[in-house]
């Protein structure tokens, strides 16, 4: 254990998150522990990595031991990030000033109430972008919002667009259509418009292209039970990265689902 823990001391300021396998495989049709073990005996390692660093972890555990007749498979997505010149060399980082919309709600408690001499830039005209823009619109920053697309918030429904058009006048904030990112420096993007290319400063800056969905999971559960009578259910962004209303109905529909197979009473 505290050479593990010493090993990780060298790497722990680059880890986002641990992965803590305890010898574990990572294939679902290996996880079988020896009949002796005491469920949640790896428990130990994740906590001790845990108090060490006060980092997030994820730790595999064994899906047969619960014998479940219905496995459902809600595992979300992740910001969907492009092959952009410097992006991964400034986003998230700590320190810096480049987020992604994950980024951006881990660190929301540290953001000023009063931005009145700020900039905020934000890459991505969709929801995920305009759920920035509104947060920041409230402080009086001084926002622009790229979209490489003609429209800003195209896919949403007419209500939420009137809305943040609305919402967007009001604040002044800038509309930069038919405009696309080239690369991400510490304190600015470089993008390009119909004049040519150009650098947008700011405060802070958010990279909003849009979420993926994390199915890898879902394959391996398919593959592992294909031989026993257990349901497998895929739900939410895990199926395919969609408006959270989508997510919310499904989550409904699950405790319906239980509900009819007499799991909740």
């Amino acid at each position: 254990m505290e050479d593990t823990l010493k090993y990780l001391e060298y790497v722990q300021e680059e880890v986002d998150i641990f992965d803590i396998s305890c010898g574990l495989n990572g294939s679902i049709r290996y996880q079988i522990d020896a009949n002796h073990m005491q469920d949640r005996w790896r428990s130990y390692m994740p906590r001790a990595v845990k108090e060490r660093f006060g980092k997030p972890y994820i730790s595999l555990g064994n899906i047969r031991k619960f014998h479940p007749n219905l496995i459902v498979h809600a595992t979300g997505s992740a910001p969907l990030l492009s092959p952009i010149n410097s992006l991964m060399d400034n986003i998230d980082k700590e320190g810096g000033n480049v987020y992604s919309i994950l980024g951006m709600i881990h660190h929301i408690n540290d953001f000023p109430q009063d931005l009145e001499d700020k900039k905020v830039a934000v890459i991505g005209g969709g929801a995920v972008g305009l759920d920035v823009v509104e947060f920041f619109a409230a402080r009086k920053a001084d926002i622009s919002i790229v979209k490489m697309m003609d429209q800003i918030g195209r896919d949403l429904d007419l209500v939420t667009k009137n809305d943040m058009k609305c919402q967007m006048q009001a604040h002044g904030v800038h509309q930069l259509t038919k405009t696309s990112l080239l690369e991400v420096k510490a304190d600015a993007f470089l993008v390009k418009g119909s004049e040519g290319a150009y650098e947008l400063s700011f405060s802070y800056g958010f990279v909003c292209l849009g979420m993926r969905a994390k199915g890898q999971l879902y394959p391996q559960l398919l593959d592992a039970f294909a031989d026993d009578d257990v349901e497998i259910i895929n739900i939410g962004d895990s199926q395919r990265a969609r408006r959270i209303i989508d997510g919310t109905m499904e989550g409904r529909n699950i405790l319906y689902h239980l509900t009819q197979r007499g799991y909740l009473d």
